[in-house]
């Protein structure tokens, strides 16, 4: 039916995983090659990863991964777009992300890797 839901099973990552890039995906109509094609085909019923991966995105760089100054918290922070931060509290199944920025993307960003 093409819905996405909330996997109830989901307890949350260790802070190793919550720092980790290629933990994070794109909440989006799929860019990357191989993601169009299984949608095409409808091979991406039922699978986890039928999102695009932040990780193998065009701009190498656009993302940073930290934690916060307690270490329960993996913060992502996108450099393309200055003001975007998703977050993950480690062992839990709390997360999200919010924009507060200016809406100005970062042409820059090719200079600044």
């Amino acid at each position: 039916m093409g819905e996405v839901h909330v996997n109830e099973a989901f307890r949350g990552l260790n802070l190793a995983a919550s720092t980790d890039l290629s933990n994070y995906m794109h909440f989006r109509p799929c860019h990357q090659a191989d993601k169009i094609g299984a949608h095409e085909r409808h091979d991406d019923v039922l699978v986890e990863d039928f999102l695009d991966n932040a990780s193998k995105v065009r701009h190498h760089g656009g993302w940073t991964v930290t934690k916060d100054v307690t270490c329960s918290i993996g913060i992502l922070r996108s450099r393309l777009w200055p003001g975007f931060m998703a977050y993950h509290r480690a062992n839990t199944y709390v997360y999200g992300s919010f924009y507060l920025g200016n809406g100005i993307k970062n042409v820059d960003l090719a200079f600044m890797i």
